[in-house]
């Protein structure tokens, strides 16, 4: 879900400080505020890619395989 995909990116160092940051809505998919560490992770853009933010700064963009 989207805590692992979190973690997995290099966003969050660890599960506990993406859990800190899913709580005040301070982490969001795709321009979607993530509520819960075990939401779904929302289909990607254009098929490919995933955009991960962390507040206005921190931000990751990453392309799905396959």
């Amino acid at each position: 879900g989207a805590l692992a995909l979190g973690v997995a990116s290099g966003l969050y160092p660890s599960k506990g400080e993406a859990r800190r940051a899913i709580a005040p809505g301070g982490f969001s998919i795709n321009a979607r505020r993530v509520t819960a560490p075990d939401e779904p992770v929302p289909e990607p853009i254009g098929g490919r890619y995933l955009v991960l933010r962390h507040g206005r700064r921190r931000l990751r963009i990453g392309r799905r395989r396959g």
